[in-house]
């Protein structure tokens, strides 16, 4: 006989909870049932089958055993997932806020005693994670003695020597009228290795297909991504779909599924987001661990992202686009010096033009005067970020430097083996525009091969962009496109979790600065700008009287 005992924050009706004592209520009066059961007015064994199959919280907590499960924030949810869409739904949830018990595991054993001739693939970033939920199912489905009395004709008295398959690599297989299909019940299975082939499931659930270990790893993730859209093809017309997870960053596969979108517009998933405190913010209250344990998680640097589902909140955006300087191209210094910066795209494979991805190149002008802290003005003039084919993108390159008058030299990041440079420098030769490798510092060249030096894009970009960026020293021409401005301010907002590849490229002027050696003159310095005449250490052919731009006019 199950013991009930109400929680003193769960209503047990929806009415009772009108009142507003409580934080939320329970799906049924178990008080009231379990009191029928005692007195012989309801059978125990049927109304047990019926609260097991219909109401998923009771599954959890009296199924499963999971005692912490008699908690608001877990009624709540199990009911949500109840009443809500049974297909499509993206659940991000905080780390130990049960979506995995739930979902992945209490969800998926319900729906296998109610529909047993039906099966289930579990899904994961790599298999043995995967095999880790089922392994839980299996333990539990072994032990119970409460779900083998309710469930006799699906639940094996033996499993281990009853039951045709009963192991973590071949899945479980329960009883069942159809003997004759290949899956078993339950599989689970890997997306990077271990995806089956010849599969088809009537539910299918992804869980922890996204990783700190492959977070920093683009290509990883966009294997990850790709391999979780082919594994579409291993569900069945009229089947379902639950994906859950934790953000990680804001360009990883649960990002882009959230992102996905159907063919009229509209989003394939639905995202339900369940953060650690109920507002979301780092000062809110918790909304199911203790505050002793919400405080000891912030000291870590992944808090933002494990509990409050937002790598990046506002309160730690670090380049907020709102500090650069909007300026009207006629308003730029008439002496500013102008330079094209490119950063091709990721790796030797993408820049021999085998497939498309996003190349970043600005035209970016710096005033030849610096302030007290060594520190210049730049001007953020005319930009291209897309994805492109390396032919594609040397086209762009090309473009951007005729079209943005006298340019005085060209910077462009070499990674590797890529030869993306080339490319782009015999494009300009064809021209008839000068382009010289600069190998020393005193030779005469005006193209700097920029390289990470050792550096993560994001130290990087934060060395290099912060302090100028946060003491209005960038600015940005208010003829540039809106889409290029919405891709800058979204790197912004998303900055260091998401690709920065606009970014990097803007970092990079500093950099080809102190490779070209200029003397600029000091801010304090009593000199007529119509007279000025400005030398760079080996660039004394270089004017810093710029030709006219087609794009700004000036």
């Amino acid at each position: 006989m199950i013991k009930f005992e109400r929680h003193p924050e769960i209503a047990i009706s929806a009415s009772e909870f009108a009142t507003g004592k409580y934080k939320t209520w329970y799906s049924n009066d178990y008080g009231a049932i379990m009191s029928a059961i005692a007195s012989r007015t309801l059978d125990e064994r049927e109304a047990l089958r019926a609260l097991f199959l219909t109401d998923l919280w009771f599954m959890v907590r009296f199924g499963m055993s999971v005692v912490s499960a008699d908690h608001p924030f877990v009624v709540e949810i199990c009911r949500d997932i109840e009443s809500g869409p049974q297909s499509g739904t993206l659940d991000v949830y905080a780390r130990e806020h049960f979506k995995s018990t739930v979902i992945t595991q209490g969800e998926t054993l319900q729906r296998r005693l109610r529909e047993p001739d039906k099966c289930t693939g579990i899904f994961a970033y790599a298999r043995p994670a995967a095999k880790a939920f089922l392994r839980s199912i299996k333990i539990l489905c072994e032990q119970s003695d409460l779900l083998k009395w309710c469930f006799p004709e699906v639940l094996w008295a033996k499993p281990e020597a009853e039951a045709p398959k009963w192991a973590e690599d071949d899945g479980l297989i329960f009883k069942r009228k159809n003997n004759a299909r290949k899956e078993s019940t339950i599989e689970a299975w890997g997306l990077i290795e271990g995806m089956p082939t010849g599969r088809h499931f009537d539910d299918r659930v992804y869980d922890d297909i996204e990783t700190d270990d492959i977070r920093e790893s683009p290509d990883m993730l966009r294997k990850c991504y790709d391999k979780f859209e082919m594994s579409d093809n291993l569900g069945v017309d009229g089947g379902t779909e639950r994906v859950i997870g934790t953000f990680y960053s804001h360009y990883g596969p649960i990002k882009k599924i959230q992102d996905k979108k159907r063919i009229d517009g509209t989003p394939m998933y639905l995202t339900r987001i369940r953060a650690a405190t109920h507002d979301g913010t780092k000062d809110g209250n918790p909304v199911l661990l203790s505050q002793e344990r919400l405080d000891k998680l912030k000291m870590s640097v992944h808090f933002n992202s494990q509990q409050l589902c937002n790598p990046t909140p506002d309160y730690e955006i670090k380049l907020d686009f709102a500090m650069l300087q909007p300026i009207e191209p006629r308003f730029m210094p008439k002496n500013r010096l102008k330079f094209v910066l490119i950063d091709p795209a990721g790796d030797d494979a993408q820049t021999k033009g085998v497939k498309n991805d996003s190349w970043a190149m600005g035209c970016i002008s710096v005033e030849p005067v610096m302030d007290d802290l060594g520190t210049s003005k730049i001007f953020i003039e005319d930009a291209v970020c897309d994805s492109m084919s390396l032919n594609v993108a040397v086209d762009a390159a090309v473009g951007l430097y005729l079209r943005n008058g006298r340019i005085t030299g060209v910077g462009i990041e070499r990674v590797g083996t890529d030869s993306a440079y080339e490319h782009v420098r015999k494009a300009l030769l064809a021209k008839g525009r000068y382009v010289k490798i600069k190998k020393t510092e005193r030779d005469d060249g005006n193209m700097i091969l920029l390289s990470p030096d050792g550096k993560s894009k994001t130290r990087r970009i934060e060395s290099a962009l912060s302090w100028p960026w946060n003491n209005g020293k960038i600015y940005y021409s208010t003829r540039l496109p809106a889409s290029i401005l919405d891709k800058l301010r979204e790197e912004c907002a998303k900055f260091p979790l998401y690709h920065v590849d606009f970014l990097d490229m803007i970092a990079y002027i500093y950099k080809v600065i102190e490779m070209m050696r200029f003397n600029f003159r000091c801010q304090d310095e009593d000199t007529d700008d119509e007279d000025e005449t400005l030398t760079g250490r080996g660039c004394g052919h270089l004017s810093p009287l710029q030709g006219k731009s087609a794009v700004t006019g000036y």
